[in-house]
Formats: structure tokens, C-alpha cells, sequence
């Protein structure tokens, strides 16, 4: 009866509007949310017709409104679908030529983790539940509702992520595991483009200048993903979407303000200038207190400093600047040339005016530096073409340890091509290539000796195939990937291998197989810098330094004379170049007596002992608790090779009935050539103490038997004297054992090492129940089997730098009605030891409260008010050692759209 009704009204349509005939008709509308009158922005709209299968459409703007035109007459099917709503599908709409027809539409909410779409996972639009990967998305509903000083501050509880948060803004983010200081084993994209910083490969959120009124959402890949991503995407893949200036006009303003005199604003505006053209344009602003903490080392060196006559306001080292402040902001440019040609022009620029960064050989305080990139991106069909360029400089920025400023006017070029194709319904390919131009330029401040020799250029190759198989039920993904390094010297191949099985609606089981790699980074191959003038205070000209070096092809021998013993180099030598085997450490008998001289102890008429008289020990310096540990040896530093994970995962991602979804991926990874964060290998040289006590304890006796001691006493009293001067004599640090070829073969160097074998298996679980329209309940559980590798290779101790466990419990309320949506999370972890460059410690056990309450003014559409309590019982916790502690901060956040 309805299709009747449509038909005669058609028909009187051509009666009585015959000049409308051959013209297009137009269709408008607006999507609300459910039960309620809140817009759904960046809805995808699509008319799809019934006879020839074309298809047009559009995005819905801030306010939910939506307009497609010049639509031919005929029968459509409209489709409207946005991340975070079920999607909707209308058949059997009729158009008239020249009619502009409403159609309203309600979007039913509903947790994305099932249904949403990601391109992240096989870099292409693929359904969370198809993709051969673990996956999870945080979409812009969950982004709203949560305020946010940084875009990584939305993947607190997410599994398999872990963040050490080391100030208001600072943060060191990684997927399953293996953390540092300075870390960049995390490939992090924004919208396609690599957001590292380019030289140093530092993941620095602050560094991305991102507000969240311009976030559509972040994808979250666990796992190896080489094959489609190329280098350094071992251990995951992070891409932060922005919302298209076509599917989110209009202008939206926040403001943020709360504890420790945080103060953060953000613009973003989005305009159609025509059918073909969209701009956008965002900006940002932050300022606030961080937290306070006190370097040992910083606060000695700088007495000592201050005690030499250097002026307290000019001096550099430990001048620590507790203000926080940055801003940033991206302009947009997207054009739609043809129904399958797209281009779009970003370019953005983000500068941190004042901020500590933490790295592996102290803290630096970072003073107005500036991080810009251009970026072009082009689709055509199934084609994707990108190249962009990242640029870093580090403006006044400098080390906190030594003074020393750090320059760093580096940049890389990126280039990036993949096309698809499909034959028949059963298979697709996906191939592509990809070159990377990386230059750092630093002055000498960074790559010191290395400096004319550090650019790097990658390029490579890919192709994957997806096949569909017992009638879709079961996909097969097999890929490879084969890439060169100009500073390795073989070529990597990086295979991929997974069988999706969809054994029921909306759930799959995932087998997947990865090899994947990661290169070394430009500070682990060129790095040369100090890291402290003089470690254990030996007056001039005896300093002995401390420094940080990469490691280049030739790697670094140790020199050896004929018994197999190291050379060592020392300052107290006659020359500081000049090396000597370590059992003849005797030779420095004659700086001892100086140096015991210099302390009030004289023992100038003993005679030097002979060579065999007195052994060595070795011991390496642990620059956090200036201690030493004893080494019977050294091991030379082969040239660093990529680090090659090999990952087997099985996973499981499902809906269980209309409340419940779940997804558990198990997963084993053995990771060769592990380049573990920088330590020391190069050990001091001692004096045996006890050889010292057993060679003085006869002349002492004998000298204070000439002065008339009894011999009883005498050998009482230079039993004790002896063992005195020999334990002191065995602390002191006469000299370095080095390596062939370093810069200053007296210093302490740090470096990275490759190690043969890691294995590490682990758990990520997740799990949402719906009650109902207002209550739901979500939980997150991360395991790994190890977080601490004693004795690798029998020579050092290697740390995940994270937890072996990880959860998070959370419950959200919501009243769509009223306008308001709370939630409150707990999230915790276990205690873990670090290692990481010039920090050793055991981080605490963590457990917080996060609270959330958002209410969206229900006569003054578009105005948002929300309160935010991170840590809210505020409990001091250091996440990395050397790190200060950090305890509850307070929110509030305004925000409007018009």
C-alpha cells in the first residue's frame, strides 16, 4: 500500500511540475542519537541506487545535518554509519526530479569494538572483527568524554599498552612491553604519516599537536606489523585519525583549567568551500606546574659548579624549569577533484617552549623546541600515494647533568605508495613501496664524532594477499616485505602469515604468524655525548668522564696483550692515550700514594710493589646508585643488526549474545638481536684491596716496631691500618678498560648491545558488558611471562621496563535524556625492576582511581561541561626511576561547537 501511495504521488507530480522534469533532486536530513536530540557528527551518508548500483554521498556536520545533491530519479537504498552506532540501512526511497526530500535518521549507540571499521591493521577498511591483527579503537565519543592534556592520555586502559608518564605531558608509550626512557620502539602514526621525532625517534606526545576536537579516533594494532609498515613496527602500531574538514564543519572551541595551574585551550574550525574543496584549521595552547623532583647527580654536580665560582643565574646544570608550556596548531587543505580522485595538503607545527624530557643519560630541559611537518596525500580509486616531511629543532634546549646544549635540526623525508586489486570476490592484493630519508643534524652536541657520516636511507617493498575461502567464512592473509638499510649490511625480508576463521556472527577466531624487525635508531648507531664531566669528582687534570657512544659498522674490539688480559687507559698516567694490559695496574702505584697523600695518609718510603704483587678487579660504574658492580671481563660491541620478533598469536574477538563482547589474543614472541637500552661496558680498574692490605701490612709492622712498638701491638695495630688503606685504595677507580677507536679512552662509555635470544609470552584480554541504555562495565587484563632478563649471553641484565601485569576496571553511566555520563575507573599494575641508560631501580606497585562527569546543556545545544579527577586519591607514584612522583590532577572542561 505505502509503494502505491509513493507511485501516485510521483504521478502527480509529472502532472502538475512537468518543468521539473530531467532536473536532480536533493535529499537533507539530520541524524540525532537515539532517545535523544544530540547531533551525530561525521556520520557517513551514502545513496546507493537501485538500478545502477551507483553510489553518492556525504558526511553529516557538527549539528548532525546532512545534504546530498544532484541526485537522478530513481529507487535508492540509504546507508548512514559512524564509528560508536550501529549502522542504519533504508531501502525503497524514491527520488522525483527535482524534489529535495528530508529524511531524519536515529543512530542506535553501541560499543565499536565488533562492528567498527579500521584501516590500520591491513591498511585498508576492514571490519575490527575481519582484521588479521589484534586491534582496538578508541572512537571520538570516548574521546569527548574524556579530557585529555595529550592524545596518548586516551590509552590508559587499553590492553597491551603501557605508559610511564613522567610529567604533565611527558610520556613514554609502548605496546607489550620493552619501555625506556627515551622510546621510540612504538611506530605512531597521524593519519598515515609518522609522528616521531624524525632523527631521535622519540614517540613525544607533546610533540603532536593534536587537540581532541580534531581526533576521529585512534587505532591501537598489538603486535609485529613489518609487512605492511616497514621498519620499527615490531611491536605495534598507534594511528590517531582526524576528522575530513567535508564529514565535521563548523567551528568548536574548548577550555581547560584545574590543579597544579593547568590551562589549556583549543580552536578548531572546518568549512566546505564548494563541493570539491574543504578546509580546516586548529590551533592549541597549554601551560601548568609538572611536579618537582631532584636529581642526585644534577644537584652535586651543580654544587660543585657553584663551589668553582660558576654564577647560580647563568649556570645551566640542574636549572630545572617546573613550568610546562607548548602550543601548536595544523592547517588542512582536502580536495575532491573527481568521484575517485582525492588529494589533501596538512602542514603543522607544534613547539614545546619550556619542558623536561627525560633520556638515557640524564634529563634535559627542553627550551623552545619546535617540531613541523608537510604532508600530501593522494587517492585515486584504489591507489594511495603520501610523502611528507618531518622537521626538528631543538631550539635553546640542554642537558641537565652536564649544561652541555643539545641541537638537534634534523628531518626526514618519507615517500609511500600502495595500490590494491581484487579478482573476482575471493581475492585482493594489497602492494606498495616505501623510502625513508633520515638527517640528523646536530652540531657534535648529539653525534659528536659521527656526525658527517649518520644520514640513513631505507627503502622497500611490499605485497599481501587476502583470499576468502569456504564461502568467506575462513580468510587467508599471506604477506611479504623485503627492505635495505643503508647503514646494515644485508637486506631483510619480514613474512606474514594469518587464517581467519568467522565461525559464527560477529565472531572470529585468529591464528597469525609475523616476522618483523626493527632497525637500530640514529642514537644507537651515532650517538657521542657527554653524559657527566666527572662521575667521581677527581680534581683537574685526573677527570674521568662520562659519555654515551652508538656503535658503528666496525662495532669496538677490546685490546688485549699476549695473557689475554684487557689494556686499560687512566689519567693519572703520563699519557692518557696510552694503554696498559690490567695486571699491571701495579704501575700506578706512585698516583696512589699522591692520592692517599692528598687525604693525610702518607706511605711514600714503602717501595712500589712488583707487577705480580698486586692484582686487579674490574667493576662497572651503576650510575644510579654510584656503586660498582664486579665484571671478570669485557665483551666486545659487534655492529648492531635489526632486531627480528617473531610472534605466534592466537586470538579470539566476539559478541556473546546482545551485552557482552570479548577478545583474548595469547601470542609468543622470540626476539633475536634485542637491542637492549644503553649501559655501561666499559668497567673501571681497581687495586685489589686485599693484595694492597697483605703487601703494606709487613712495612707498617716493621716501621712501628722501630718506633719501639711491642711486636703484638704492632701487628694488631698494622692489621688494621692495612686493611683500612687497602679498602680504600680498592675504591679507587684508576682507570677504564675501553675499546679500540672511542673519542676519550679514559671515559666511562655507554652503549647498546645486541643480544642473541629474548623469548616473552603474554595475555591481552578485554571485556564489555551493556546492562543496559545507561550502564556498562568494562574490564582490560595484560600479562607477560618475564620482565627481567638476568645475564644475557652471560654479560648483562636486560629489563622489560614495564609490568608483568597490568588491568583496569571501569564503569560508565549515562543518561542520554539528561545530558550526562559519568564514569569511574580503576587501573593498576605490579611492580617491575628498570633499567634504562643512567637509571636502575625497582618501580612500586600502582593502583588509581579515575573519575569522569560530563554534562551536555540541554537548552544551549553544542555547550559541554566536563570534570575529570586522574589519580583521584592521589597517590604519589614514580612510573620510571628518575622520574618525579606524580599524584592527582583535577580537570574541568568546557567546550562548544557552533
Amino acid at each position: 500500500m505505502e509503494r502505491i501511495r509513493t507511485t501516485m504521488l510521483l504521478f502527480a507530480c509529472l502532472l502538475y511540475a512537468l518543468p521539473a522534469i530531467g532536473q536532480p533532486g536533493s535529499v537533507r536530513g539530520r541524524a540525532t542519537e537515539a532517545g535523544t536530540v544530540d547531533p551525530v557528527p561525521t556520520a557517513v551518508v551514502v545513496l546507493t541506487s537501485q538500478e545502477s548500483g551507483r553510489s553518492q554521498g556525504g558526511y553529516t556536520d557538527e549539528r548532525g545535518n546532512y545534504l546530498i545533491e544532484n541526485i537522478p530519479s530513481g529507487q535508492y537504498t540509504l546507508s548512514v554509519s559512524q564509528v560508536g552506532y550501529r549502522k542504519l540501512v533504508r531501502e525503497g526511497i524514491s527520488i522525483a526530479a527535482g524534489q529535495t526530500l528530508t529524511l531524519d535518521v536515529e543512530l542506535e549507540p553501541q560499543q565499536i569494538i565488533i562492528d567498527g571499521v579500521v584501516v590500520t591493521a591491513s591498511r585498508g577498511s576492514q571490519k575490527v572483527l575481519e582484521a588479521p591483527a589484534s586491534v582496538s579503537v578508541v572512537d571520538a565519543r570516548q574521546i569527548a568524554a574524556n579530557p585529555a592534556l595529550t592524545p596518548t592520555d586516551h590509552l590508559k586502559t587499553t590492553a597491551g599498552v603501557d605508559i610511564a608518564r613522567t610529567g604533565l605531558l611527558q610520556q613514554n608509550v609502548v605496546v607489550r612491553g620493552f619501555n625506556n626512557v627515551f622510546s621510540g620502539t612504538l611506530m605512531m602514526l597521524t593519519d598515515n604519516r609518522m609522528a616521531g621525532v624524525p632523527s631521535l625517534r622519540l614517540n613525544a606526545p607533546y610533540l603532536i599537536p593534536l587537540a581532541d576536537d580534531d581526533i576521529d579516533y585512534i587505532e591501537v594494532v598489538r603486535g609485529p606489523g613489518s609487512a605492511l609498515y616497514g621498519p620499527n613496527a615490531a611491536n605495534g602500531v598507534v594511528n590517531m585519525i582526524t576528522k575530513s574538514p567535508f564529514s565535521s564543519q563548523g567551528t568548536s572551541l574548548s577550555l581547560a583549567f584545574g590543579e597544579r595551574s593547568v590551562f589549556q585551550t583549543s580552536v578548531r574550525h572546518a568549512q566546505k568551500l564548494s563541493s570539491s574543496i574543504g578546509v580546516k584549521i586548529s590551533g592549541l595552547y597549554f601551560r601548568g606546574t609538572d611536579w618537582s623532583y631532584t636529581d642526585p647527580v644534577e644537584d652535586e654536580v651543580r654544587k660543585a659548579a657553584l663551589a668553582a665560582g660558576a654564577r647560580a643565574d647563568t649556570l645551566k646544570i640542574g636549572k630545572r624549569e617546573e613550568l610546562v608550556e607548548r602550543f601548536g596548531g595544523e592547517a588542512r587543505v582536502d580536495l575532491l577533484l573527481t568521484e575517485k580522485l582525492g588529494v589533501i595538503f596538512t602542514a603543522g607545527l607544534n613547539r614545546l617552549r619550556s619542558g623536561i624530557e627525560m633520556t638515557d643519560i640524564g634529563s634535559a630541559q627542553g627550551k623552545d623546541w619546535t617540531y613541523t611537518y608537510l604532508q600530501g596525500r593522494l587517492s585515486y580509486g584504489d591507489a594511495f600515494v603520501q610523502a611528507f616531511l618531518n622537521s626538528s629543532n631543538a631550539g635553546d634546549t640542554y642537558l641537565l647533568r652536564t649544561g652541555n646544549p643539545i641541537v638537534d635540526r634534523s628531518s626526514q623525508f618519507v615517500a609511500q605508495a600502495q595500490h590494491s586489486m581484487r579478482l573476482g570476490e575471493i581475492q585482493r592484493f594489497v602492494y606498495g613501496a616505501d623510502y625513508i630519508y633520515t638527517k640528523p643534524v646536530t652540531d657534535g652536541t648529539i653525534n659528536g664524532s659521527f656526525e658527517q657520516s649518520d644520514n640513513v636511507s631505507e627503502y622497500g617493498g611490499y605485497l599481501q594477499s587476502e583470499t576468502q575461502l569456504f564461502g568467506g567464512n575462513i580468510e587467508l592473509v599471506l604477506a611479504g616485505r623485503y627492505d635495505r638499510h643503508s647503514q646494515l649490511n644485508d637486506p631483510i625480508f619480514s613474512p606474514r602469515a594469518g587464517l581467519v576463521w568467522k565461525s559464527w556472527e560477529k565472531q572470529s577466531v585468529r591464528l597469525t604468524y609475523n616476522k618483523a624487525y626493527a632497525t637500530p635508531t640514529s642514537t644507537e648507531l651515532f650517538l657521542d655525548i657527554q653524559g657527566h664531566p666527572n662521575p667521581f669528582g677527581f680534581p683537574s687534570p685526573y677527570e674521568i668522564q662520562l659519555r654515551a657512544i652508538g656503535v658503528p659498522k666496525s662495532g669496538y674490539k677490546f685490546e688485549r696483550d699476549a695473557s689475554g688480559a684487557p689494556f686499560f687507559y687512566s689519567p693519572f698516567a703520563p699519557s692518557r692515550t696510552s694503554g696498559f694490559p690490567t695486571n699491571t695496574i701495579s704501575l700506578l702505584w706512585p698516583a696512589v700514594v699522591q692520592i692517599l697523600a692528598a687525604q693525610g695518609v702518607d706511605i711514600s718510603r714503602i717501595p712500589a710493589p712488583q707487577l705480580n704483587q698486586i692484582r686487579p678487579t674490574m667493576g662497572l660504574l651503576n650510575t644510579e646508585t654510584q656503586s660498582f658492580v664486579p665484571v671478570a671481563d669485557v665483551y666486545d660491541l659487534n655492529a648492531l643488526d635489526p632486531t627480528i620478533t617473531e610472534t605466534i598469536e592466537i586470538g579470539y574477538k566476539g559478541a556473546l549474545g546482545t551485552k557482552l563482547q570479548l577478545g583474548v589474543d595469547l601470542y609468543r614472541s622470540e626476539i633475536k638481536n634485542f637491542i637492549a637500552p644503553l649501559m655501561n661496558f666499559t668497567p673501571n680498574v681497581f687495586m685489589n684491596g686485599g693484595d694492597v692490605k697483605a703487601y703494606l701490612k709487613p712495612y707498617i709492622k716493621g716501621a712501628l716496631m722501630q718506633q719501639g712498638v711491642p711486636e703484638a701491638q704492632a701487628e694488631a695495630m698494622a692489621e688494621a691500618q692495612s686493611t683500612q688503606i687497602g679498602t680504600a685504595v680498592g675504591r679507587i677507580p684508576l682507570g677504564t678498560v675501553t675499546p679500540k677507536g672511542v673519542t676519550d679512552p679514559t671515559a666511562i662509555y655507554l652503549s647498546s648491545r645486541s643480544y642473541g635470544k629474548v623469548n616473552v609470552a603474554g595475555l591481552d584480554l578485554w571485556a564489555d558488558y551493556r546492562l543496559n541504555n545507561q550502564w556498562s562495565f568494562s574490564t582490560t587484563y595484560s600479562h607477560v611471562n618475564r620482565d627481567y632478563f638476568d645475564k644475557l649471553q652471560g654479560i648483562e641484565d636486560v629489563a622489560l621496563n614495564a609490568p608483568r601485569n597490568k588491568w583496569s576496571l571501569g564503569v560508565e553511566y549515562q543518561r542520554q535524556d539528561l545530558g550526562l555520563q559519568a564514569s569511574l575507573k580503576y587501573r593498576g599494575s605490579s611492580r617491575f625492576r628498570m633499567h634504562s641508560g643512567v637509571y636502575d631501580g625497582f618501580v612500586a606497585p600502582a593502583d588509581f582511581f579515575d573519575l569522569t562527569v560530563g554534562y551536555r546543556l540541554r537548552n544551549l545545544q553544542g555547550l559541554g561541561v566536563t570534570l575529570s579527577a586522574q589519580n583521584l586519591a592521589n597517590k604519589k607514584h614514580q612510573y620510571f626511576i628518575g622520574a618525579p612522583r606524580i599524584g592527582r590532577l583535577v580537570l574541568a572542561k568546557i567546550s562548544y561547537s557552533l
